[in-house]
């Protein structure tokens, strides 16, 4: 059988279902294509939770997570219940502190033992505190990605593996079992 979208999107962990999920809603005809079953533990998006910061070494990444903590708050709101539970968060290496970003700030030996006081690190280390580190519902995500994305029309089609794809003057074609 031949078909044509507007997009194929192959794989459906979280960052194949965020895509399928955020072009359906805008109104693309989207496929995306997954070799395995849903629920799969085969890939780097099974599990419950993962971590989220906004602390990072170089500014160039400030956009990219602020337009994240953006989405992440959309998608809690159309889910009627949030994935990020901020908890704060110290991240320490030797040196100076170098992590930036968001409300992030260096704090001292004194401010560190009051925000973590079962951490000992050696006195070489320094440290920064973002208090918008947290945790997303990685699973309940990945879940709500998929379910709205089905919703905004997109086909999503588990058990189906990717046998060959080419790309011929701007037409991507797919081929799969």
């Amino acid at each position: 059988m031949t078909a044509v979208h507007d997009v194929v999107v192959l794989g459906l962990g979280i960052h194949g279902s965020a895509a399928t999920h955020e072009l359906a809603r805008r109104g693309l005809d989207v496929v995306a294509v997954e070799r395995f079953a849903p629920g799969h533990t085969r890939g780097s998006s099974h599990g419950a939770t993962r971590m989220i910061r906004r602390a990072y070494p170089s500014p160039v990444w400030n956009d990219l997570v602020d337009r994240a903590y953006r989405g992440w708050e959309r998608w809690g709101t159309a889910a009627g219940a949030p994935f990020l539970h901020p908890t704060g968060g110290l991240y320490a290496h030797r040196g100076e502190p170098t992590m930036q970003g968001g409300a992030s700030l260096p704090v001292d030996r004194e401010a560190w033992r009051t925000l973590a006081p079962s951490l000992r690190p050696p006195e070489t280390y320094g440290a920064v505190h973002d208090p918008d580190a947290g945790v997303l519902e990685a699973a309940r995500a990945l879940a709500f990605a998929q379910s709205a994305a089905a919703a905004a029309g997109a086909d999503l089609r588990f058990g189906e593996a990717v046998l060959d794809r080419r790309v011929d003057d701007g037409v991507v074609t797919v081929r799969t079992d």
